[in-house]
């Protein structure tokens, strides 16, 4: 079965590639603070290359709490793992991850759907 799903996920990457756009997604990076030096630094961090679709989310859909107006919803290839905290540049904007739902059945990533903010 999973033979059928790593299709599946081959088939997600050609569409993704096909109808999507480019997209940095940077994994890490936290941000720290050094009071007593008065300097921050980042932890190391990756930047990778991805081929997403974003969308905005229905109006019906936005509540203030969880969804909140100006949030938008990407749909992502399953090469690599986002996580929250990510940020992902799509067409000029850079957005960070605030939540992370996988499509995985059988174990098989097929896409990640993210929900971003600036």
């Amino acid at each position: 079965m999973s033979a059928f799903y790593s299709k599946m996920a081959q088939t997600a990457v050609r569409l993704l590639t096909k109808f999507g756009t480019d997209a940095i997604l940077t994994k890490g990076g936290v941000s720290v603070r050094d009071k007593v030096a008065g300097t921050v630094t980042k932890s190391s961090y990756s930047v990778h290359t991805v081929k997403a679709v974003i969308t905005e989310y229905n109006t019906k859909l936005i509540d203030g709490q969880t969804i909140l107006q100006g949030d938008r919803k990407v749909i992502l290839d399953p090469r690599v793992k986002p996580e929250i905290g990510d940020s992902i540049n799509v067409a000029g904007s850079t957005w960070n991850v605030v939540h992370v739902q996988a499509s995985e059945p059988a174990g098989v990533p097929l896409t990640y759907t993210l929900q971003v903010r600036k």
